[in-house]
């Protein structure tokens, strides 16, 4: 299995694998969506997994970003968004997959109507029904906030929607993650000083101090200024 190779054997399988595709048109036409999605996110994953030894090709990912943005319109929001944080991490260009999937990302992402659910009114430990109902389509959330960062797309609507989550008794890793994610997209004290004041008040507890150690929560505070 890939999981047990070293980062050489990964490295030399992966380019053989690479070879492979690339030299098959029959091959990459005939990927579902979600067979697209698994291989740009094994293509994002090979670089960390290699020591950086291997990496995909610039053929390879503008290959398979226009295999997913031609199937853009039967995408649902898991799909989009996996495949936009993936494309993302890959240098893809906004133009290649993030423009492409942007509506399906828009309609059909539940992390983006997210906005319409109240904000809670408690943060109680023991209200667990209302938690998980606040928690649903955060993982999308994720996703969508990491391809805009990566992609270094400053997309309002996209990131205002999102940054309802931030307003939310999120765990403090997950806080932090997607804070970061939407302040390097221009999310920040001058767009939402309500927000802002709430996610440094976030940073400063004890509770994020404590999970994230000091450092992590400080330039989180900071990023929010």
């Amino acid at each position: 299995a890939a999981s047990s190779c070293s980062p050489e054997e990964l490295a030399r399988l992966w380019q053989a694998a690479e070879a492979a595709v690339l030299a098959d048109e029959v091959a990459l036409r005939s990927l579902t969506s979600e067979g697209l999605v698994a291989a740009l996110r094994a293509a994002a994953l090979v670089g960390p997994r290699t020591d950086s030894s291997a990496r995909a090709s610039e053929a390879l990912v503008r290959r398979l970003c226009e295999r997913i943005s031609g199937q853009a319109r039967w995408l649902d929001g898991w799909t989009a968004s996996h495949a936009a944080a993936a494309a993302g991490r890959l240098g893809a260009a906004p133009g290649l997959c993030y423009d492409p999937l942007r509506s399906a990302i828009m309609d059909r992402c539940s992390a983006l109507r997210a906005h319409q659910v109240p904000e809670p009114q408690s943060r109680r430990a023991d209200d667990k029904e209302a938690a998980t109902l606040n928690l649903d389509g955060l993982a999308e959330a994720e996703r969508v906030a990491s391809s805009l960062a990566h992609f270094d797309v400053h997309d309002a609507e996209v990131r205002e929607r999102l940054s309802k989550w931030l307003l939310r008794p999120l765990p403090a890793s997950r806080l932090v993650g997607l804070g970061m994610d939407l302040a390097a997209v221009g999310l920040g004290n001058s767009v939402s000083p309500t927000l802002a004041r709430h996610v440094r008040a976030r940073a400063r507890s004890s509770e994020v101090v404590t999970a994230v150690g000091a450092e992590v929560a400080g330039a989180l505070h900071a990023a929010y200024e």
